[in-house]
């Protein structure tokens, strides 16, 4: 696969991180916002072949945000992460992300083997660039 330019997005800056770990080792560049404001931002400055976006967030939450992504940056991907709140079940977040046009959904938590098959899913490919079965953690 080549290289992608890659916004991830999540209030956890913890999460953004091993995001960035993660895909960076991989050979990508990955921009990080904190919020979906922010990354309304980014999308400004530069063009995206994948956002990942968590679907809870304060300011500007993942689902208004794919809505931005579509209209500033018809062309990039998106993959939509999210672990629930107390009031909408995981499954529940994920697929309406899905049906708002996420060409991946990833559950929180996921480890670095279900991030890579993720973002090759929303891609159209079921087996991609993944070097090891690595299922070490990624990201909870």
């Amino acid at each position: 696969m080549k290289t992608l330019s890659i916004l991830a997005v999540d209030d956890h800056e913890e999460i953004c991180a091993l995001l960035a770990e993660n895909l960076g080792r991989a050979g990508h560049r990955v921009t990080c916002a904190h919020d979906g404001r922010k990354a309304a931002d980014c999308l400004a400055d530069r063009e995206f072949d994948l956002v990942i976006t968590d679907i809870i967030m304060p300011e500007m939450d993942g689902l208004e945000l794919m809505a931005e992504v579509k209209k500033r940056q018809p062309a990039a991907h998106l993959l939509a992460m999210s672990c629930g709140t107390r009031y909408l079940s995981q499954g529940d977040c994920l697929n309406l992300a899905a049906s708002l046009g996420a060409h991946a959904i990833l559950p929180k938590p996921f480890n670095k083997k279900e991030l890579m098959q993720a973002v090759d899913h929303a891609f159209g490919q079921q087996d991609g660039w993944l070097d090891s079965e690595d299922s070490s953690p990624a990201a909870s």
